[in-house]
């Protein structure tokens, strides 16, 4: 079984592998991204230790930091979700000066406010990795998750009535509650709120630097053993072929991640 028939057997509202340097929606839903700048293709991904793989790699340095985004999203609401992504930073995506936050993924409501806001980040001030949903973070040292940069990591996010949930490599890292709503505007990956709505101003301090791939949105509250399962037909050792991040919501009822 390839690693997308394990996300697919959980039937993803959205599901961007991201192999091939494209945020084609493999779900059968239809909802494809747009890419801005010149995201790049790699040939090599999280699940290369076992079969072929790809991802996408993106340069917040570049003078057009490239990203990923939809004016919508298929997630939106008070109830049960699972956000899962893997991540691999360049070795200087958290030294880099002047740069005060890394967005992995975010969706966020016109006007922006936080109160409806869903993403994954990495606040460079405070060293941590965080989810944030409606008004509510969760989060972790950076350190939490080891010498990771230039390594693959799995990231998941989650929401199961009220609790939150946010796993790296399929362990529990933090948990927090959430009842709000989450928005169904603006879903950026490598790219916060700002950088799509106003891309003539883009803040390159909240880009993504390093890769990421196998992005997916599901409407309820994925287990520990299928998040487990991912982790499992991953390659989540450092080496050659294997550097990197997975980083995963879900989100059951009304529990989110905040910042």
């Amino acid at each position: 079984m390839s690693y997308a028939d394990i996300v697919l057997d959980d039937s993803p509202l959205l599901y961007w592998p991201m192999t091939s340097g494209t945020a084609v929606d493999s779900s059968g839903n239809g909802y494809h991204g747009t890419s801005v700048g010149s995201p790049q293709a790699e040939s090599a991904g999280p699940a290369t230790c076992h079969h072929a793989d790809g991802s996408t790699s993106f340069d917040a340095d570049e003078s057009s930091p490239p990203y990923f985004h939809r004016s919508t999203s298929p997630l939106t609401g008070t109830g049960n979700f699972t956000a899962e992504i893997w991540v691999r930073p360049d070795s200087d995506a958290f030294t880099r000066s002047g740069r005060r936050y890394l967005t992995i993924f975010g969706q966020r409501p016109v006007p922006r406010n936080d109160t409806n806001t869903l993403g994954l980040y990495v606040n460079l001030t405070s060293n941590t990795l965080y989810g944030y949903c409606a008004g509510t973070s969760v989060s972790t040292p950076i350190s939490a998750l080891g010498d990771r940069t230039e390594c693959w990591t799995h990231l998941a996010f989650r929401r199961s009535g009220s609790t939150l949930t946010l796993k790296v490599n399929g362990s529990t890292v933090a948990t927090g509650t959430s009842s709000g709503s989450v928005t169904d505007q603006h879903l950026a990956v490598a790219a916060d709120h700002s950088d799509v709505v106003w891309p003539d101003t883009v803040e390159e301090w909240e880009m993504w630097k390093g890769r990421l791939a196998h992005f997916a949105l599901y409407d309820g509250a994925l287990s520990d053993a299928r998040i487990s399962a991912r982790v499992a037909a991953g390659c989540t050792q450092c080496g050659a072929s294997a550097s990197g991040w997975h980083i995963g919501s879900l989100r059951f009822g009304s529990t989110g991640p905040g910042w």
